[in-house]
This record gives C-alpha cells, structure tokens and sequence, in this order.
C-alpha cells in the first residue's frame, strides 16, 4: 500500500483523531506539490501537527499507532525530497 492509499485508509477509518490528522496531512502534502510553502514550512507544521494530535495518547491500539508513524514518516520524507 502506497503513501496515498495509507492516508485514504486513515481518512475513511471512522477515529476522528485519524481522520483530522489523515485531512490535514492530505492539505500539507498537496500545499508540498503545489509550491504553496516550502519544505522546510511542510516539515515544521506537519510536526506541529503530530505534537497536537498526541498520537501516544489518542491511539490505543499498538498497530494503528505504529501504521500512523509509519506513514507520518514517509510524508516527512516528502520534505527531503521537495527541498
């Protein structure tokens, strides 16, 4: 499963912390694509919104969690490769 395909599965998957994180990603990364901020803005306010989220807290299944970081980590990534 791709990085957009993960994103959808957390967008459609019923925990509203998912699905607001899901949301706001999708915007950070098309923001990325489209030119509208720059990498190191996409870096900083996607980790200002994993801090807000409180993933450790607000997830209680161990795999959700670990599937979250995963992909949260692919979309920094993204900042590596636009910068």
């Amino acid at each position: 499963m791709n990085l957009d395909e993960q994103l959808q599965q957390m967008a459609t998957s019923g925990n509203m912390v998912l699905v607001e994180l899901a949301n706001r990603s999708i915007a950070l990364k098309t923001a990325l694509a489209q030119g509208q901020c720059s990498a190191d803005e996409y870096k900083s306010m996607l980790t200002d919104l994993v801090h807000e989220a409180n993933i450790d807290q607000s997830i209680d299944d161990l795999q959700t969690r670990e599937n979250t970081y995963t992909v949260l980590n692919g979309l920094l990534a993204l900042a590596s490769i636009a910068g």
